[in-house]
């Protein structure tokens, strides 16, 4: 369910910690509240299992990189009714990578910018990301870088 609100919006961040905090209390308790000191930090519980974690998915950081397949899609011109709608409503023939939204553009519209300029070297700079070659985004490559 997470992934799915995630690919639409970028989750407030209130929203993030507090799902955190349901799943390292299911984690270490059993329950959603968990009574009980950890031990462990929820951060390095999000380590990748080569540096010795669990690899749970810091859920910021996936929410930011699923939202940058939305802005790879936008500066690729994919052929999608949003991507167009967003090309002839907002760009309007603007560079996307220079792009600064409006004060009258929506919130959902203004937070796809911000992961834009997050994600802006990744896109922008010749094999910077392995995805640059073939034409798609990865979502997992995006958490990683």
């Amino acid at each position: 369910m997470f992934n799915y609100w995630a690919s639409i919006f970028q989750l407030q961040t209130e929203v993030v910690r507090r799902i955190a905090q349901i799943c390292r209390n299911y984690l270490w308790g059993g329950t959603e509240e968990c009574p009980k000191v950890l031990r462990i930090s929820w951060q390095h519980t999000c380590f990748p299992k080569s540096k010795g974690s669990l690899g749970i998915k810091d859920f910021a950081a996936w929410n930011n990189a699923i939202i940058a397949k939305q802005v790879w899609a936008i500066a690729n011109k994919k052929d999608v009714l949003w991507v167009k709608w967003m090309h002839g409503y907002y760009l309007k023939g603007k560079d996307w990578w220079d792009f600064i939204p409006g004060k009258d553009s929506s919130w959902t519209w203004k937070k796809i910018c911000c992961i834009k300029a997050s994600f802006k070297l990744g896109c922008t700079i010749p094999q910077r990301w392995d995805w640059q070659g073939n034409g798609k985004y990865s979502v997992s490559k995006g958490y990683l870088w």
